[in-house]
């Protein structure tokens, strides 16, 4: 249906000069079946969101991970190589879905789906095959539940 584009407002710059920065990751909105016709999308919500105006503009600008929110090891390295920031998956489950809404992320990774679809009351189901990656979510989906 669409494609939005994450642009990263503060993307790592290349320091060995072999290619562009990679500054902008692709969403794909999509539907299973392109005549379904009652899957969520909240136009009201998302022209409040912005200023009263309807949505235009898909290059959604968010900062990469950084600070008290990026995921670190016991080496103080970063946990997961493609942790995305909490701001950009809130903006994707308040558009796509409703409170009480079950989401699934396939590739759970660092689990930020999952924090954030418990914090705006959604049910989720993640799936990861890594098992550093599962550790890493069920202790950050944990320690957010204790908060």
């Amino acid at each position: 249906m669409n494609d939005v584009i994450w642009v990263k407002i503060d993307a790592m710059l290349n320091f060995n000069g072999r290619r562009f920065i990679n500054n902008h990751e692709t969403l794909i909105w999509a539907v299973k079946n392109k005549n379904c016709k009652n899957y969520t999308f909240n136009f009201e919500l998302l022209k409040k969101m912005n200023g009263g105006e309807q949505m235009k503009d898909t290059d959604w600008n968010f900062a990469i991970c950084r600070g008290p929110e990026r995921l670190k090891d016991e080496n103080g390295m970063k946990a997961h190589p493609t942790q995305k920031p909490l701001k950009l998956i809130q903006q994707v489950l308040l558009t796509a879905s409703k409170k009480g809404d079950l989401v699934l992320d396939p590739f759970m990774g660092s689990g930020t789906t999952a924090v954030v679809a418990k914090a705006l009351g959604r049910e989720w189901v993640g799936i990861e095959k890594e098992k550093k990656y599962i550790e890493f979510a069920q202790r950050r989906i944990k320690d957010f539940i204790i908060n």
